[in-house]
């Protein structure tokens, strides 16, 4: 990468990418150093102790405007970056994403009284700590997008929502990843422009900063238009009253009609905000066309995602859905087509408050939940804390060890002519799992041929003070594993 002895150069739109060393600072080692970085990026850099993007010591105390830092890695300490000895480094409107440590702190490790300061930045995704302060080390953050959480006016603690941290390859730290923000992003017009150092017009993209998203409420601080967190800024290109989905459309890949459809279904939840609805041409489709298997098509609040058209029979209005002769197909079988292991943990995810999304007309299958928690648990949908709606759809072939099809913690979700068939789990709960005082609503639901390997509930498995709502609903040829467990539904305090 860079050494910088007791030197203070400028950079300007300089990648770092794929760098690597045994000791510290793999993109970068600063001593008594001071550098300038604006539109950076740091990809995929790795350290054998500490730092895999910068590394700064001895008084170091660069300024970083517009620079992002994803799938940075290190041995021991601070994925990104480490500081050390009086080093106070100040991030202006940076993205750390996706970069991991050995020991402590994937984001920023701060060490011997160092003291960085951090304004509109993005620390999200990194193991362990976001933030590591030892040995007299104190980090000040304002309004800035913190996982877990910071002192500091403005902070924030929600998911960023990017576009696609790991890009179209599905392999975190290189140049596709996507750390946009999309529309429903909690950072946007959050950030304080006072904080904005002087002279700087453009984002890490080269788009406009500044840019007032009108759909957003302003929560940030200065005269509008209100700067946003991290190193992009969203353009705010609102979405029409419905996007378009076709897998085999030829067009402008714009989702503004059935002929210029988008043809990745991320593509339109990247773009929905409450009150916009998704239509799907039937196909099958994928959460990533890499081999990443976290990947899952997360739902959107307020947001109705509708599958069963058939836009080249001239079925392109809503009057002539039907989902059973237009198959629109929800699959985890990402990376080696047909070998089950690689497959998404979860097809479908809901994190927080999307009582409002829906999902209608879909069938849900392969996905595979075997690992650790939470990916050995809900296959085909996972929910926390959400209460999403799902209508005339069929979860099927999904496997995991707690849930196989659906697994509900803290979550109440309404399902409505819903089947589930042939899933399976390692432990308890064939088709579905409910923890945390969950407590689904379920109206004309089929439980057909699941199975629960070694606990109860081969249909369903209810527990954690969750309570059930089930009406016209049926339990046929499903198998629990031992005596009294309930090979149909089995429901504990």
């Amino acid at each position: 990468g860079m050494y910088n002895s007791t030197g203070s150069p400028t950079l300007a739109h300089v990648t770092f990418i794929g760098n690597t060393v045994t000791g510290n600072g793999a993109a970068m080692a600063n001593f008594s150093s001071s550098p300038a970085l604006t539109n950076c990026s740091f990809l995929g850099n790795s350290a054998g102790v500490d730092a895999g993007g910068i590394y700064n010591y001895d008084s170091s105390s660069p300024a970083l405007t517009n620079c992002s830092f994803s799938a940075n890695s290190a041995g021991s300490d601070g994925g990104a970056m480490y500081n050390y000895n009086a080093s106070a480094p100040a991030l202006t409107n940076c993205t750390l994403s996706g970069n991991s440590a050995g020991s402590d702190a994937g984001g920023m490790y701060n060490n011997n009284g160092s003291a960085p300061q951090l304004n509109n930045s993005i620390l999200w995704g990194n193991s362990g700590d976001q933030i590591g302060d030892v040995a007299g080390s104190a980090t000040t953050v304002a309004y800035s997008d913190i996982q877990g959480g910071f002192a500091g006016t403005g902070n924030i603690d929600a998911d960023p929502r990017f576009m696609d941290a790991d890009g179209e390859d599905g392999t975190p730290g290189t140049e596709d990843d996507d750390l946009r923000l999309r529309i429903s992003s909690p950072a946007i017009d959050a950030g304080d422009n006072t904080a904005v150092p002087g002279g700087v017009t453009t984002d890490l993209r080269g788009d406009p900063r500044f840019v007032d998203v009108p759909i957003v409420g302003d929560t940030g601080v200065g005269t509008p238009p209100i700067i946003d967190m991290g190193a992009y800024e969203q353009q705010g290109e609102t979405p029409p009253a419905v996007i378009y989905v076709d897998a085999d459309a030829t067009g402008t890949n714009s989702g503004t009609s059935w002929a210029d459809a988008f043809t990745d279904q991320q593509d339109a939840l990247a773009w929905a905000v409450d009150g916009v609805e998704i239509w799907v041409a039937e196909g099958t489709y994928l959460p990533t066309s890499g081999s990443d298997c976290t990947a899952s098509f997360e739902l959107v609040t307020g947001v109705g995602v509708y599958g069963g058209f058939d836009p080249t029979d001239g079925d392109v209005g809503w009057d002539n859905r039907d989902w059973e002769a237009n198959p629109t197909l929800l699959s985890g079988d990402i990376g080696v087509e047909g070998f089950i292991p690689d497959n998404s943990f979860h097809v479908i995810t809901t994190n927080g408050v999307v009582g409002t999304a829906v999902l209608d007309g879909f069938g849900i299958s392969w996905g595979y939940a075997d690992t650790t928690n939470p990916h050995d648990r809900g296959a085909g949908m996972f929910n926390q804390l959400s209460s999403p709606t799902v209508v005339n759809s069929t979860f099927s072939s999904t496997h995991a060890s707690y849930g196989g099809a659906i697994y509900n913690t803290g979550s109440s979700p309404a399902l409505t002519s819903v089947t589930f068939s042939d899933n399976t789990s390692a432990n308890s709960g064939g088709a579905v799992q409910n923890e945390s005082d969950s407590n689904p609503t379920l109206v004309n639901v089929m439980f057909a041929g699941n199975s629960a390997s070694l606990g109860g509930g081969g249909g369903m498995y209810s527990t954690g003070s969750s309570n059930l709502s089930l009406t016209n609903v049926e339990f046929t040829g499903n198998y629990g594993h031992s005596h009294g467990s309930g090979g149909g539904l089995y429901v504990v305090g």
